[in-house]
């Protein structure tokens, strides 16, 4: 008779964020037998192209389409584009589709109902979040804590690709996209390309 082999199926632990399992589509080389429910700290999902890691699979899928891939949702009425398809639906809800919010205290009106209550508590209400460090107030809680990382704390973002450094995570991510991911606006009434959205409108509204 022949002989028989041993065979020894080796299982990877996979730890990943609960609720990551809700509604998820997770890839084919990724089983439900080897994911191991862990603490929503763990990050197990890397991106093979950088340094990025999700905790998510759909944040991945997102993280790679829009930094790598480059994918861009174009507004089919202007010149927005998003990286996101809930974000290119919300620009066309709040600018093309004239939902508006108008505040009950003033003449401002909010394209967001959270735009609206966020312009009502910092206005009207006076809301203001004390720096417990020094006299600094900030109009909210984003805002201290961007504060206090970068005025106290000495907290810098480096780019990986140069010697930039920004004091704010979104400062770095636009210098990224603008100097390192030749994202580009091109007007389309002249020959003028743009690397942010906003120079592009500026440029537009004065030309």
């Amino acid at each position: 008779p022949e002989a028989l082999v041993e065979c020894k199926l080796e299982t990877t632990d996979i730890k990943v964020d609960p609720l990551c399992l809700e509604n998820q589509s997770i890839p084919g080389d990724f089983t439900t037998q080897n994911l191991k429910v862990s603490k929503p700290e763990a990050v197990i999902f890397p991106c093979n192209e950088c340094d990025y890691t999700a905790t998510c699979f759909r944040n991945l899928k997102h993280h790679k389409a829009s930094v790598h891939e480059k994918v861009r949702y174009q507004c089919d009425i202007c010149e927005y584009t998003a990286t996101r398809i809930t974000h290119l639906k919300r620009h066309k809800a709040s600018i093309h589709e004239a939902i508006k919010y108008p505040c009950g205290q003033c003449d401002y009106t909010a394209t967001r109902i959270d735009s609206l209550k966020k312009h009502q508590a910092i206005e009207h209400e006076g809301i203001r979040y004390q720096c417990d460090q020094c006299e600094y107030k900030a109009k909210s809680s984003a805002n201290l804590k961007q504060h206090k990382a970068s005025i106290h704390e000495g907290v810098r973002y480096q780019c990986t690709q140069c010697d930039f450094t920004a004091t704010d995570k979104s400062h770095l991510k636009r210098h990224k996209a603008s100097m390192h991911e030749a994202i580009k606006y091109p007007c389309d009434q002249c020959d003028y390309t743009a690397t942010r959205i906003d120079s592009l409108k500026k440029h537009q509204a004065i030309e």
